[in-house]
């Protein structure tokens, strides 16, 4: 159990899992950018539940957190279920009906209530810098290339409101009690549901879940990515804000740079920047 939650855990922080009055919990470590981990953590706790029809959407509760001069702790019940990776791959195909109806009802009620607000590309330009700063290894795209991607347009209309922030499959839970859980909530440098729209893409279009995966399982997942991309949401809002969907899209890409630790990952980190650069 542990190998597979570290495997799927995006920041490479340290996780066990233990029991606790016949109770398991998850304890998640974390020994670096503690400010921003910080800022996580509070998205988490401040997640309003919600119901979509007969389906509860809930943040997975943070019971307790301990802080050190150099790493935070977080412990959390451990959910009995599948992430969306799993459904996809080796579920039920009531289980995946299910997943689909989630997913259409969680962006219907994201995009209900926005504001439009005027951004200057200033801010991504800034956060392209921050990334390339924090940088182990040099990808063979430069941070000039992102720049003028993003240098192409000055200025942008992106619909203000919230969002999870790192919402791809491994951080949806379909619990064994049928209701939908979030896990590892992202503070983002700009709140907008389009995060959640191209982090889903980062998936469905990309391949990021199943990118360690044998090539049957790619294939086998590509079926069903190809469900995901069909709701008739997803295509509206790929429609309204494409212009403003191929940016995200590239930061949101290139935020996995600094969390880079081997060579697949890298392969496909590269090889997915160039083609959505080439498309800008």
């Amino acid at each position: 159990m542990n190998e597979k939650l570290t495997s799927n855990s995006y920041s490479h922080a340290k996780l066990d899992v233990i029991k606790d009055k016949k109770l398991n919990y998850v304890i998640k470590t974390f020994d670096h950018d503690l400010s921003r981990v910080s800022k996580n953590i509070l998205k988490q706790k401040q997640f309003s539940n919600k119901m979509f029809g007969s389906t509860s959407l809930i943040s997975v509760p943070i019971t307790e957190i301990t802080k050190h001069s150099k790493k935070i702790s977080i412990k959390m019940p451990y959910i009995d279920g599948l992430n969306g990776s799993d459904i996809i791959l080796y579920s039920h195909r009531s289980n995946f009906i299910s997943f689909l109806n989630f997913i259409e009802s969680y962006f219907l009620e994201s995009f209900k209530k926005i504001d439009y607000k005027n951004i200057d590309s200033s801010i991504l330009l800034k956060k392209v810098d921050d990334i390339y700063s924090n940088m182990q290894f040099k990808i063979s795209i430069s941070e000039k290339v992102i720049i003028n991607c993003i240098n192409k347009t000055k200025n942008f209309t992106i619909p203000i409101g919230d969002c999870h922030g790192d919402f791809t499959l491994d951080n949806i839970i379909m619990g064994n009690d049928g209701k939908f859980y979030l896990i590892d909530f992202l503070a983002t440098y700009l709140e907008t549901p389009l995060q959640d729209f191209v982090k889903l893409k980062q998936d469905t279009i990309y391949g990021w879940c199943v990118r360690k995966l044998s090539k049957s399982d790619q294939t086998k997942a590509s079926v069903f990515f190809d469900k995901i991309k069909a709701l008739p949401i997803l295509k509206k809002i790929e429609i309204e804000y494409t212009r403003e969907v191929k940016i995200l899209n590239l930061i949101s890409l290139l935020r996995i740079a600094p969390y880079v630790r081997d060579k697949i990952t890298e392969n496909w980190l590269v090889y997915n920047l160039n083609k959505v650069s080439r498309d800008l």
